[in-house]
């Protein structure tokens, strides 16, 4: 049976945390901590020498002690609690040790969320998840309320309780990793919690795509009978799981007006008011005017109605949309071929959403460092809409075993050559996509990293074509 602890458990003033990742949220958990009277320490598989010097001087000169280059179990079994930043794998055995001495292990995310002083709504999915983050939060600031963005989109949530900035709400992204501990601590439960979709990810980290979609359903922990769960109605995998969503109102979204609190027609999303004809808004010439955001509008508008937010500031949010960086995003047409920047598609159902929007050929470049995924799952869409899958990093191989009788099949070792050579069989009416279903780790720091380098890459085409031009005249 599963402990569950209290927040006041582990805040005793004095009390030895022991704060394992020195990421950014590690950091902030650590800095908070310290500042509530706890006796922090650090411990960080990342070698000394690689620590930002501003950070070794401020911990020291507040007395928050790292251990980095390793985990020594001295420090774990020292401890009365241990706090995990996101990335740390909880089946560590220094971690399975210290809980069967019942020492307390939860995640930075959930202790924050138990300590968040204002009313929180957390959003989660495989995909789609930071553009209803950010689309909540635009909604909710045009309704006129102080709002913090963030969780695992951008500033931790310890580091907004630090800095005690006022708020009406806090609007948090939540990756699985976030929600795991979410169940070990009842105060860590959200206002209303959104779950976008479930689609395989993250399997190296699971042990089957079963425990990865478990995982998400935690979101809805410890709602109780006021909290507003929101659900993909058309979503296969949250269907199987949606037991696990106990006693919270309970809304839907999806494709039938039916069955849903709200839907959506064609480019226009709607919807149900009691009593009163559908509310409805057309996103045809928004971003949002096409699948999957069509859907994410979809979510964020029913979100808005439960929370009693009226349609303008909904329309408002919609059309002054700024897409995220690395999502769709369009670098540059070359010779009448868009190029397209979808970096943050790590897996499978994010390609397969970015096949799904594109109505002319496409040249996918794909590859990365494997995330446990079944490819063979793309194959419908490969065979109908791509032209060409030019493939990179270390799971290049096992796609082009699952692509290749399917479509032509290309390899490559740099992002240039791949720019490179989807330029060569480019023609005008085709589309060039980065989507590349993996994570980027084998060949770069982050899929922002590797956005980049593609956008460096397409830019040098262009560079080129100029300097042709230049020639020619």
């Amino acid at each position: 049976m599963t402990t569950v602890w209290h927040t006041a458990d582990l805040l005793q003033p004095r009390s030895r945390a022991l704060v394992v990742g020195l990421g950014r949220s590690g950091r902030a958990a650590a800095s908070w901590l310290n500042r509530r009277g706890l006796s922090v320490r650090v411990s960080t598989a990342e070698p000394e020498n690689t620590i930002a010097p501003d950070t070794v001087a401020e911990f020291a000169r507040r007395g928050i002690t790292i251990e980095a280059g390793g985990h020594r179990p001295e420090t774990f079994m020292d401890a009365d609690s241990i706090i995990l930043s996101p990335g740390v794998d909880p089946r560590m055995e220094l971690l399975t040790a210290a809980r069967q001495r019942r020492i307390p292990v939860v995640g930075e995310t959930a202790l924050a969320l138990a300590c968040c002083p204002v009313p929180a709504i957390g959003i989660s999915g495989t995909n789609g998840k930071s553009t209803v983050t950010t689309l909540m939060g635009d909604i909710l600031q045009k309704s006129g309320k102080k709002i913090f963005v963030g969780g695992n989109l951008g500033t931790p949530l310890f580091e907004w309780l630090e800095k005690n900035e006022p708020a009406d709400l806090v609007v948090l992204e939540l990756s699985s990793f976030q929600l795991e501990t979410l169940p070990l601590l009842p105060e860590a439960a959200l206002d209303l919690a959104m779950l976008l979709n479930i689609s395989p990810d993250h399997l190296g980290r699971y042990a089957s795509y079963d425990q990865y979609a478990a995982t998400k359903m935690l979101l809805f922990s410890h709602q109780g009978t006021h909290g507003i769960a929101i659900c993909n109605n058309d979503d296969q995998k949250t269907a199987q799981f949606r037991h696990m969503i106990d006693g919270p109102r309970l809304r839907y979204f999806g494709s039938s007006g039916r069955k849903c609190h709200a839907w959506w027609e064609g480019t226009r999303i709607f919807a149900k008011r009691n009593g009163h004809e559908p509310l409805s808004i057309d996103c045809g010439k928004s971003f949002f005017a096409t699948q999957p955001n069509l859907s994410n509008a979809c979510a964020a508008l029913c979100a808005a109605q439960a929370l009693g937010v009226g349609l303008e500031p909904v329309q408002e949010a919609l059309f002054g949309y700024m897409p995220l960086d690395h999502r769709m995003q369009l670098v540059a047409t070359v010779n009448g071929v868009p190029y397209l920047d979808d970096s943050k598609a790590t897996n499978i159902g994010a390609v397969a959403a970015a096949l799904a929007a594109i109505d002319r050929p496409v040249l996918l470049i794909a590859g990365g460092r494997d995330k446990g995924g079944d490819y063979s799952l793309l194959s419908p869409l490969i065979q109908q809409k791509v032209k060409a899958a030019l493939l990179l990093g270390e799971a290049q191989e096992a796609m082009a075993r699952c692509f290749a009788p399917l479509t032509r099949v290309e390899h490559f070792s740099s992002m240039a050559a791949a720019v490179a050579g989807a330029h060569a069989l480019a023609v005008p009416g085709d589309i060039v996509l980065l989507s590349p279903a993996c994570a980027s780790f084998d060949m770069y720091a982050s899929y922002h990293h590797r956005g980049l380098d593609f956008q460096q890459a397409v830019h040098s085409l262009t560079a080129v074509r100029s300097r042709q031009k230049e020639a020619a005249s």
